[in-house]
């Protein structure tokens, strides 16, 4: 939990020193949060450094749900560039909790044997979006995203036999990539609806936590 409050605690202070200078040169800055679930694309067999699969215990993970917190601005693009007002950098915190999976093992020399498992992702991640304007009217407004940042994995894990049980727990700090596809639903001149997937992934010693993230929530725009 102090953890996540630290990470927190810097996110705002961030969101806020930046929003006030972009606010100052008359930039497009937004303000956002909401919920997310993120679909798994794992194939862990790997927990706290010994494998498993060899002991015919190979748990699959469930997704799970989470939250977010953002803040973006509009790059400053000349206002003459053919691109200008169409590309923005946005900053993101989001928190997944309890990615869970449970086997018993199927070997005949290891049966009752049973692994449980729990994966608890933060990320913090910078993009660069391309968010093209439809119309003249500024509604609904489509945009594509890439970048990457910090993936902190906290995984829990408890091995059980015949009654007698082994709980450990690790945490690493790794890159993540991320990519998104989304669009902003404008619901007035300052609010929007938005809605996203994101493709992410860690590398090196999270290389193998994978998920899709299906995100909603509002964003204030300055």
């Amino acid at each position: 939990m102090k953890k996540i409050l630290v990470l927190a605690s810097a996110f705002l202070i961030l969101t806020v020193a930046a929003g006030a200078a972009y606010a100052g040169e008359g930039l497009g800055v937004y303000f956002g949060a909401g919920g997310s679930y993120a679909f798994e694309c794992m194939d862990i067999d790997e927990y706290n450094g010994y494998y498993v699969s060899e002991y015919g215990i190979s748990p699959e993970l469930d997704g799970t749900y989470g939250f977010y917190a953002l803040f973006g601005a509009r790059i400053p693009i000349p206002e003459k560039a053919r691109v200008a007002r169409l590309f923005y950098f946005e900053l993101e915190g989001n928190y997944l909790p309890g990615f869970e999976g449970s086997e018993e093992s199927v070997l005949a020399a290891t049966k009752g044997a049973k692994l449980d498992v729990e994966l608890d992702v933060t990320t913090v991640t910078g993009a660069i979006k391309f968010a093209p304007k439809i119309g003249d009217i500024e509604v609904f407004r489509p945009y594509a995203s890439l970048g990457g940042g910090l993936m902190i994995g906290e995984i829990t894990t408890t091995a059980s036999y015949k009654g007698f049980g082994v709980t450990g727990s690790n945490t690493e700090y790794d890159p993540c990539f991320k990519a998104g596809l989304g669009f902003d639903y404008y619901l007035t001149e300052s609010i929007s609806l938005n809605m996203e997937a994101t493709y992410v992934t860690g590398f090196h010693d999270l290389d193998e936590v994978r998920y899709v993230n299906g995100s909603a929530g509002f964003a204030f725009h300055m």
